[in-house]
């Protein structure tokens, strides 16, 4: 089943924000897992595209395995290399997100605010040196990446339009976001079919 609303507290300046707490969070996943078990489910797959959701989904996976004997995989698909990430900081409501809501929603995208988009990302000094460095040829993009999120302040300080990112939104298209859920399906699906060949 789909959680609708997860631990977003850095979203809060943004008027509208719903939130849970970590807390109620990994109750929820919890809870839902074990509802999943006491019906015979031995096998999930956990698939999340929220950053925000990541500590309580981890702790939540540790213990509903322990409480519960289920093996359960947590998730996130598209993945990128640091490189791209910092160079791109594609990470919220920027040109990949938008490529995906006109493709599967594309009646919620105000294509007029798209073209007026301009870049708002204030990068605190510290992500703005780690992405420097690692343009530069740093072989060490991983670590600079964990760096620089540790530096990521709440989104109404770091861009006052809510987008995190620096690639231009004009640029989104429902081509692409065709492009990204298929990876992410097949992806997926890769992941389940060698799920299947360990198991059996």
């Amino acid at each position: 089943p789909i959680t609708w609303v997860g631990y977003s507290e850095h979203h809060l300046g943004f008027k509208g924000t719903i939130t849970f707490s970590q807390d109620t969070l990994i109750r929820i996943i919890i809870d839902t897992i074990g509802s999943l078990s006491h019906h015979g489910v031995k096998r999930i797959l956990l698939v999340n595209f929220h950053g925000g959701n990541t500590v309580a989904l981890n702790f939540a996976v540790k213990e509903s395995s322990r409480k519960y004997q289920v093996n359960i995989i947590s998730n996130s698909p598209e993945d990128q290399d640091p490189l791209t990430t910092l160079k791109n900081f594609d990470i919220h409501a920027g040109k990949e997100e938008t490529s995906v809501m006109l493709h599967l929603f594309p009646e919620l995208v105000d294509t007029n605010k798209m073209k007026e988009w301009k870049q708002t990302t204030n990068f605190p000094k510290p992500i703005a040196k780690a992405r420097k460095l690692c343009l530069e040829g740093n072989e060490d993009c991983q670590q600079l990446l964990k760096i620089a999120m540790s530096y990521l302040p709440d989104t109404h300080e770091l861009t006052s339009s809510g987008v995190y990112g620096i690639v231009d939104i004009k640029n989104a298209t429902k081509e692409e976001g065709k492009k990204f859920i298929d990876r992410v399906v097949n992806k997926l699906v890769n992941l389940i079919r060698l799920w299947d060949k360990v198991v059996k």
